[in-house]
């Protein structure tokens, strides 16, 4: 396992939440682009066909974008890096 939890405090409702990115032995780590919610997938270089999911919320989990926004779990606000630049905290595991 490899990767990075980022606590972060949501600037819009102040709660505080776990956003995790990295790999958990053979799969990557997606989000959704629309609720945030977290998604295993088969890490997989070689394949060529581009990994797409639908979420339940309409949304989608994509294994090509390459940043997806932070979504507040408890607002679904998304979050940009810079307005939680100097708050966030950063664990790797």
């Amino acid at each position: 396992m490899s990767g990075l939890t980022y606590i972060i405090p949501c600037p819009y409702c102040s709660k505080t939440f776990e956003w995790r990115e990295g790999k958990v032995q053979d799969s990557i780590i997606l989000h959704c682009d629309s609720c945030g919610k977290e998604l295993l997938a088969p890490d997989e270089p070689e394949a060529h066909e581009p990994f797409y999911k639908q979420c339940e919320c309409g949304g989608y989990f994509e294994k090509t974008q390459r940043w997806t926004p932070f979504v507040c779990p408890h607002c679904k606000n998304e979050i940009e890096p810079r307005d939680v630049r100097n708050t966030l905290k950063v664990i790797e595991w």
